[in-house]
């Protein structure tokens, strides 16, 4: 796409964060919450180009498909990216959440999501603060062992009730 009037962008301009002493995620991310899958490629393009690094989307937005479209055109380096993506409600428990773990690495056409987050805890779901054994911590305890099923930074809670 090039750089749009003639900004120009580094992501060394973009403090970081240490998740671990390894990894390290971009303060100032760029989320697609409420951007419609046919927009998604557009506005995510245009923010590569001005230099954010950290796309955050999730399952429930269903444009997780038009960010990994955008990260492959852009040209940028999967590793000059960091990628957050959610687990939703509907796909708490052990099982469900690593195919849906999955399922979100395909429609990203990623090799890798840098963070994966359970979405939402909820009365709604299985998932409810006050639940000693539920499905949350079975999503929780699953998540474990995403790392060598392509999380490659972290896991971890994106929202809560009270």
């Amino acid at each position: 796409m090039g750089n749009r009037n003639n900004m120009t962008s580094t992501i060394d301009q973009v403090p970081r964060v240490l998740l671990r002493p390894d990894v390290a995620i971009p303060q100032l991310g760029y989320g697609v919450f409420q951007v419609p899958p046919r927009e998604t490629e557009e506005v995510v393009a245009r923010a590569l180009d001005v230099g954010y690094r950290h796309i955050d989307t999730a399952a429930a937005y269903r444009n997780e498909g038009a960010v990994g479209q955008a990260i492959h055109a852009s040209g940028i380096p999967r590793g000059e990216i960091f990628v957050t993506t959610k687990c939703f409600n509907d796909d708490h428990g052990k099982d469900k959440a690593k195919h849906a773990f999955k399922q979100s690495l395909e429609r990203l056409e990623l090799e890798h999501i840098d963070l994966y987050l359970i979405h939402w805890r909820s009365t709604r779901s299985s998932c409810t603060p006050t639940s000693s054994r539920s499905a949350c911590a079975t999503s929780t305890t699953s998540s474990t062992s995403l790392p060598r099923r392509g999380a490659r930074s972290g896991k971890g809670w994106s929202s809560k009730t009270r």
